[in-house]
């Protein structure tokens, strides 16, 4: 079976999963195709279980209808709306840089799984560590092609974070501002029409999210089949022709699409035995279709910067095996490999961009088998694959 034929295999069999949400059955099952494969290869496996959001919109839900109570609230009592609004405010700021705050145990929480194949030396001077999320997102309104568009050609400014998740911040921001201005004395009709917009906001908010929670499951063929697959593509090469020098971890991430939070169990986990050695975290992502990129910083609200080594070794590479220029991208997004960036070891993340910056059938039920690009898919996984090796072959001078 060429690797092709092998990466389409993969993916169509996780596509053809009914549900493959955070959490959820099809997750599950998802792991244990990864899990055969790996087991098929050779590698040791460990499954490692751990709690997390079902659904992202759920806690968003939270926030927005916690702010609406505070808005609520500021009517007759500002300075206690104010203080409800600061601590919505904070829920929703600290999920999105990712701290462990009381949002990752907000109900309703599930189990979900990562699977981890792995071969170890004894006498190894570095771990690499190849990772992809098993698990798909929803197919809310938001995500569809027209909106994603619009926001894809009116923000493309790199040095400034400009994602659709800055709207609700800045209806955060301006309703806390409206409560603080009540709570010192501000009154009058323009006041009192701000409060009153800024309640409508927040309830249309609350449906919006609610809406993303009665959605259907993408299939998730492009997000993110085509990044399992690549990464068990080598997986399987490097099983015959094993790393000299290196040890070798693979990691298929369950729940990323509710806040990363795989790929944060597994550092939280492993984090001894990550920092015993250099380690290099290489995270494919949407693979699909368009031009394939590297992730040079990503984030909705603030900026996670990928440490340059790994980024500049993949470009060098590139050129050198005959893969072309390869663009390293700042995303308006997070992938699992902010996490490993945010604590400080070298990352990056392969993904695949159309022209406005967009991933193919980005949370859509258009993301199916047919629709992906294999040939961009190997592509990747064949760069990954001589990553892998040029670190190899580095660690040995």
């Amino acid at each position: 079976m060429t690797g092709i034929e092998y990466i389409k295999g993969i993916v169509e069999k996780l596509s053809r999963i009914p549900n493959r949400g955070a959490t959820s059955s099809g997750e599950k099952e998802a792991a244990r195709i990864v899990q055969n494969e790996l087991e098929s290869f050779g590698y040791p496996i460990s499954l490692e279980t751990f709690p997390a959001n079902k659904k992202l919109g759920w806690c968003m839900t939270y926030y927005f209808g916690l702010m609406f109570f505070g808005l609520l609230t500021g009517l007759c009592c500002p300075f206690i709306g104010l203080l409800i609004a600061i601590v919505a405010f904070w829920l929703f700021y600290t999920h999105m840089l990712f701290k462990d705050a009381l949002w990752r145990h907000l109900p309703p929480v599930g189990t979900s799984i990562n699977v981890i194949g792995s071969k170890i030396l004894q006498n190894a001077r570095q771990t690499v560590i190849l990772t992809a999320h098993i698990d798909a997102g929803q197919a809310a309104w938001f995500f569809n092609p027209k909106i994603k568009r619009f926001f894809a050609k009116h923000y493309k400014d790199k040095k400034s974070v400009k994602s659709p998740m800055y709207i609700p911040m800045w209806i955060f921001l301006l309703s806390i501002t409206l409560l603080l201005a009540k709570t010192l004395g501000a009154h009058g009709a323009f006041i009192n029409w701000w409060h009153y917009i800024s309640l409508a906001l927040f309830a249309v908010a609350a449906v919006s999210v609610i809406q993303m929670i009665k959605s259907p499951q993408a299939p998730g063929a492009t997000d993110n089949a085509t990044g399992v697959g690549a990464m068990l593509e080598i997986a399987k090469t490097l099983a015959e022709n094993p790393l000299q020098n290196s040890n070798l971890i693979i990691v298929g991430t369950g729940s990323e699409e509710t806040g990363l939070s795989g790929m944060r169990d597994f550092i939280k986990r492993h984090r001894a035995q990550i920092e015993a050695l250099p380690a290099y975290f290489i995270n494919f992502e949407s693979i699909g279709g368009g031009r394939l990129c590297a992730v040079g910083d990503e984030g909705s609200i603030v900026r996670f910067h990928m440490p340059p080594f790994l980024n500049g070794l993949a470009k060098l590479v590139s050129r050198r095996q005959g893969f072309g220029d390869l663009k390293v991208i700042s995303l308006l997004a997070e992938t699992d490999s902010c996490i490993p960036a945010i604590y400080g070891y070298d990352a990056m993340c392969f993904i695949a961009l159309d022209e406005l910056g967009i991933p193919l059938h980005y949370h859509e039920t258009a993301d199916l088998p047919d629709a992906v690009d294999y040939d961009l898919t190997k592509k990747a996984a064949d760069l990954g694959l001589a990553i892998c090796l040029e670190l190899d072959g580095l660690s040995a001078n």
